[in-house]
């Protein structure tokens, strides 16, 4: 055997030994990502959603973990709690593991970038084939979800305006007989 068919061997080897540590690693991130992501409650949404801390519990323990390691210096990365170095590095890893997730789940699970994305596309242009043109790139929620979360929007205002409105009609209208206040209440919500 020459010194060249052992190079090549040993380099074969080597390939053989990063492969299978690549195919393990994403075995167990697939699985995690399937088992563990949470998705975001769209109805309906709350300014809340899409904080850090929220984005954060969203997502599985070993995807923060494994992109803490790759993205942040590893030298001042603790394995065993892993925090991202600064607040960019924290920032680009909360956003690479959204898009795995929604990528690993077909777009099953709803992150709190996907959903911002349309809805801030559909309220600046107004345009369903620009959102669904990102949406087909894997880079925002359909049209069809982003329309469930304005209506979960608006009729949840809807709600809330109703309660003040009886509050209202309870506080300053005592001497109607509560037959009236009822029909007064039911003629608003027609409206």
């Amino acid at each position: 055997m020459s010194a060249f068919s052992e190079h090549e061997s040993s380099n074969s080897q080597g390939q053989n030994d990063v492969n299978s540590i690549l195919d393990h690693a994403a075995q167990i991130l697939r699985s995690s990502i399937r088992s563990e992501s949470k998705s975001m409650g769209i109805q309906p949404v709350d300014v809340e959603d899409i904080s850090a801390c929220k984005v954060k519990s969203l997502m599985p323990k070993d995807l923060y973990k494994f992109l803490c390691l790759m993205i942040s210096n590893p030298d001042k990365v603790d394995v065993s709690a892993p925090t991202a170095s600064n607040a960019a590095d924290e920032r680009h890893i909360l956003a690479i593991a959204q898009d795995l997730i929604y990528a690993t789940t077909h777009g099953r699970v709803k992150t709190p970038s996907h959903i911002g994305l349309a809805m801030s596309v559909r309220h600046m242009t107004g345009s369903k084939h620009l959102v669904t043109m990102l949406n087909r790139f894997g880079h925002c929620c359909s049209y069809d979800d982003i329309e469930v979360v304005d209506s979960s929007l608006a009729l949840d205002i809807i709600a809330s305006s109703e309660i003040w409105v009886l509050l209202f009609h309870l506080t300053f209208h005592q001497e109607c007989s509560f037959k009236s206040r009822e029909t007064i209440t039911i003629s608003m919500r027609r409206h």
